[in-house]
């Protein structure tokens, strides 16, 4: 993952979703056995943040998420799915 300010991330164009009080509800359109994620915590507070492309440094600033696990959740999110790396 690549967390540099040019870098920018996004949700999942192939989701439909569900924000409820405590978590996101995400399933990807995709998926042919219908499997959803909840998002809770710092995953669902950066999936929510990220609706139009941004960046790491933002999503830190605007989630008040410490770096470290900022960074470790987008790559959770990336490899779930959920998030994309979309060109500045």
């Amino acid at each position: 993952m690549n967390t540099s300010d040019s870098q920018r991330y996004s949700r999942s164009p192939d989701l439909v979703w569900r924000l409820a009080p405590d978590r996101v509800i995400v399933r990807k359109i995709t998926d042919p056995a219908g499997n959803a994620a909840d998002l809770f915590g710092p995953a669902a507070l950066i999936w929510v943040a990220a609706e139009e492309p941004i960046s790491a440094a933002q999503l830190v600033a605007d989630t008040g998420t410490p770096s470290a696990v900022a960074a470790q959740t987008i790559t959770i999110l990336i490899d779930g799915g959920w998030l994309i790396e979309t060109p500045s």
